[in-house]
């Protein structure tokens, strides 16, 4: 469920560069990335990192119980309860946006570490494709479409 303003929040700041706008095949001698290309995804992480600690923060000024972050009410516990259920709802939406957080994080980290865009798992580069559409992504193709499964 999205809430009033996310979808435009989730929309990358026209003021940010960005490195691609298109999806491409991924080149078998795809060349690394570049410094300015790295600071590009840096500041999109960057962005989205602020709008989801500002989201969560508000979700979390919105609900009864913010330091769980966990969808724990049972549905027994919200059957019939329209304020339950908005509760829950809220709930996991802050769960999910942790998640995000999270993954967003990790990419800073693998920026740090000078491993940003090599997959985590077998070390393949990570195709400029997939970094532009989900900057945060930890794997390669073939390693996401094992994860994923």
């Amino acid at each position: 469920m999205m809430f009033a303003g996310e979808r435009e929040a989730m929309t990358l700041d026209p003021g940010v560069p960005t490195v691609g706008s298109t999806m491409s095949q991924q080149q078998p001698d795809e060349s690394p990335l570049t410094a300015e290309e790295i600071d590009a995804f840096r500041q999109q992480l960057q962005h989205l990192r602020d709008w989801l600690r500002e989201s969560i923060g508000q979700l979390e000024a919105r609900t009864a119980h913010p330091a769980s972050g966990t969808w724990a009410m049972s549905f027994e516990a919200v059957d019939g309860d329209d304020g339950a259920w908005e509760e829950a709802i809220t709930q996991r939406s802050i769960a999910e946006k942790r998640l995000l957080l999270n993954e967003v994080m990790r990419a800073f980290e693998r920026i740090a570490e000078n491993t940003y865009g090599q997959c985590v798992a077998d070390h393949a580069s990570i195709p400029r494709s997939m970094l532009e559409e989900v900057p945060w992504t930890p794997y390669c193709l073939a390693c996401a479409s094992r994860h994923d499964s």
